[in-house]
């Protein structure tokens, strides 16, 4: 009785971890390949985007072609992003949590995928106002390569940015900047 006590645990354990240590694992590679079309994409001469940074004044379009200031005195939360990126749909749940509590005229979502990738992605999360999609030079201007990636815009400079997928500390913590 013992032996098949043992067993059960083990196979409940297996039954259990393996599935997990599998999903981290296709994290993990789809991250990978996600940092190396990044970063092969990202011209060596632009430094990363850092705190301080004016956010260079462009007009944009949002997904129904409204157009878009992304470089307004008003304080503003930037979420970059990809709609391949596993990490990326990982942190929706936070930046919509961001986006209850500021505001949802306070935020934009920055896409760095074609728009017949985005708008589905869009549409399925109820974004589609409030996302712009970023062409190379767009991207390259922001000095935006790194996602997810949440910014943090006041007086029209980098107030604060977070690279990855948020913590609920960092969630509660962000918020508009004067």
């Amino acid at each position: 009785m013992k032996l098949n006590r043992n067993m059960l645990l083990v196979a409940l354990a297996v039954i259990v971890v393996v599935p997990v240590l599998t999903e981290n694992v296709i994290l993990v590679r789809r991250m990978s390949k996600l940092q190396e079309m990044f970063s092969a994409a990202r011209p060596r001469e632009v430094p990363a985007l850092k705190v301080g940074d004016v956010i260079p004044r462009a007009m944009l379009q949002n997904l129904d072609g409204r157009p878009v200031d992304l470089a307004t005195d008003k304080p503003k939360i930037l979420f970059v992003f990809s709609s391949n990126c596993p990490f990326c749909k990982k942190n929706f749940g936070n930046w919509k949590a961001i986006e209850q509590r500021v505001g949802k005229s306070n935020v934009l979502y920055l896409s760095v995928d074609p728009p017949e990738l985005v708008r589905p992605f869009a549409h399925d999360r109820q974004i589609v106002d409030e996302t712009l999609v970023l062409s190379r030079a767009e991207a390259v201007a922001l000095k935006s390569f790194r996602i997810p990636e949440t910014i943090q815009v006041a007086r029209g400079r980098v107030a604060g940015i977070r690279i990855g997928v948020l913590t609920p500390e960092e969630t509660n913590r962000i918020g508009l900047m004067n």
